[in-house]
């Protein structure tokens, strides 16, 4: 059995630290504390089974067990914990997504889920989901119902010589991964493009690792390490960034490093072996108490909030570490039995309680403010109001009423949706398209249409030709989740604003400049004096129910701001009909 190594618990604290200060926006390459996870997974499980093979005393039951033991009770109890959180204080959008997340992360899938969900993993809605980084431990743990037979067998046929087809697989992996050109988010996600990763700590323990190196090598690879988690090396590509830090950490776990005693107190002093130690409980609790923090006070949280984020992190990460963790990977303490029982107890439990909430779209309260009713749920009620204009993707209907066409993408379809709440709507027949590419649908509308309103960025081409019958469509924000706003009810609730991120705003001022008058400056219609916007229409209504997009209420909330420039462009209009 693999001896006890203190400079891997130094090096899981750095990964984990990195991981927790990438996400509270500290450490630019932060997220790379995962691919060191991935690596010292595979060095500790394939040094595991093929020693105790060797010993005879390697049995899959065992093998399953230790990882139930190690990974699921912690897994279960946080899963709990976030829908305890969700059901408290989200609204049902999010309480929805976070309740497919419970049941993705209970199925070892919630990679899976990132992928046809949300997709990029850079999304600043990634923020607000509490379960978000359960991605990862889905990798790991597909990984792991696999590898212990390909890995009994691959010893059975080539015996001292497994690592030749590791190192092949681990080679041919990488080269899918890097050169293959598929899409990041493919790539960042699933197991096929992240098992190189795991096979490389693999490929060390099979056969490298039995002879270490200098701690020389350490000397190099562990500051190589530090400025490459830190954002501090400009590299090409993210995938060829994970590559040296993998190259750097099975460097790291190669070397001899108990011949430095000055190296040994840098990576493996007692505070650096602790957090490694209660590295899995702070990895499984960050992501939770970031995003529900976030949720309830904003993305900017104040020296006091990440103050009170960092005694909760440690706080709870040492209770579970041996409250939850240490009894239940202890067979002497712990039973199978009870193992098992309180782990599909749990999983049963959460899974009923996270398809019942998605069964519900999320709404388990009355939320007026969302038209949001228990008595009447519909999955999705927003978003249907935004593709409902894609039934107006053809071509015009009336001749007696002046033909507008839309084109663009959401937000284009907000704008229509602006349209038809308008006191205009009767005079105007509306024909969208989401796309101003060369098509015959495009080019037999927009030569037809008496209006047409884009989101930028317009073609230069289109804007040369019908500029005389364009308008630009105007970006808008409300802020990054709503969530602060909803749970800060206080006698100010509907007076709520937000600031304007100086992004949005710089666009905003360009476009502005750029199209003239011709420009529909959504902004200047409710910014204040501070450069902040409302959060509720007039009649106490979520203007946007993600920020971005507009409700049905939001769009009857600018249709009256913009009533005057709607009213202008449809009766200055020489096909208008009185």
């Amino acid at each position: 059995m693999l001896n006890h190594r203190n400079d891997i618990d130094g090096l899981r604290a750095v990964a984990v630290l990195s991981v927790v200060l990438f996400h509270l926006g500290l450490c630019n390459s932060g997220f790379l504390g995962v691919d060191i996870f991935f690596v010292i997974s595979g060095y500790l499980i394939t040094n595991i089974i093929s020693q105790e093979i060797e010993d005879n005393k390697f049995t899959f039951a065992n093998f399953f067990m230790r990882r139930i033991r190690r990974i699921l009770p912690l897994s279960v109890c946080i899963s709990f914990i976030a829908l305890l959180g969700g059901v408290t204080w989200m609204l049902p959008d999010d309480l929805e997504n976070l309740a497919q997340s419970v049941v993705a992360t209970n199925f070892f899938a919630n990679n899976l889920l990132q992928v046809v969900t949300t997709k990029n993993y850079w999304d600043v809605v990634n923020e607000f989901k509490p379960l978000m980084h359960t991605w990862s431990l889905a990798v790991e743990e597909q990984f792991y119902l696999f590898f212990p037979f390909a890995m009994a067998l691959g010893i059975r046929i080539f015996k001292r010589g497994v690592w030749v087809p590791l190192a092949l697989t681990t080679f041919a992996t990488w080269m899918v991964t890097n050169i293959s050109g598929m899409p990041e988010y493919l790539t960042f996600y699933l197991l096929p493009f992240r098992i190189w990763e795991l096979l490389a700590g693999g490929v060390l323990a099979s056969q490298i690792g039995r002879q270490r190196l200098s701690y020389r090598t350490l000397k190099a690879a562990f500051p190589f390490l530090l400025v490459l988690i830190s954002g501090s090396l400009e590299v090409v590509g993210k995938n060829f960034e994970r590559t040296f830090v993998v190259i750097a950490t099975v460097a790291f776990l190669a070397s001899d490093n108990t011949k430095s005693p000055a190296l040994m107190h840098l990576v493996a002093n007692k505070g650096l072996r602790f957090i490694g130690a209660i590295s899995y409980s702070i990895y499984m609790w960050h992501q939770v108490l970031l995003a529900f923090m976030r949720y309830l006070y904003g993305t900017q949280l104040n020296i006091f909030e990440l103050t009170l984020f960092a005694v909760l992190l440690f706080g709870f990460s040492i209770l579970t570490y041996y409250a939850v963790e240490q009894p239940f990977r202890n067979a002497n303490s712990t039973s199978n039995r009870t193992v098992l029982l309180f782990v599909i107890v749990g999983l049963v439990t959460t899974t009923i309680i996270g398809l019942l909430v998605y069964n519900r779209a999320g709404v388990i309260r009355n939320i007026p403010e969302l038209g949001v009713s228990t008595k009447k749920v519909q999955r999705g009620m927003h978003s249907q109001y935004n593709h409902r204009i894609y039934d107006l993707d053809r071509d015009f209907q009336f001749e007696d009423k002046v033909k507008v066409l839309v084109v663009g993408n959401s937000f284009a379809r907000d704008w229509a949706n602006v349209l038809q709440e308008s006191e205009m709507s009767s005079k105007i027949d509306i024909s969208y398209l989401f796309s101003s590419e060369p098509s015959a649908a495009f080019s037999s509308r927009i030569s037809e249409c008496d209006v047409a309103f884009f989101t930028p960025p317009l073609p230069e081409t289109i804007w040369r030709s019908f500029s005389n019958k364009i308008w630009v469509i105007g970006v808008k924000n409300f802020g990054t989740s709503n969530g602060k706003f909803y749970n800060s009810r206080d006698s100010d609730y509907y007076s709520q604003t937000t600031p304007i991120e100086a992004e949005y705003l710089d666009e905003n001022y360009r476009l502005r400049i750029q199209y003239g008058s011709r420009y529909l400056d959504y902004f200047a219609k409710v910014i204040n004096e501070n450069k902040e916007v409302p959060v509720f229409t007039d009649d106490k209504m979520f203007i946007s129910q993600d920020c971005r997009h507009l409700t049905q209420a939001g769009a009857r909330f600018f249709s009256r701001h913009f009533a005057l420039e709607i009213a202008q462009i449809i009766h200055n209009n020489p096909a208008n009909v009185d």
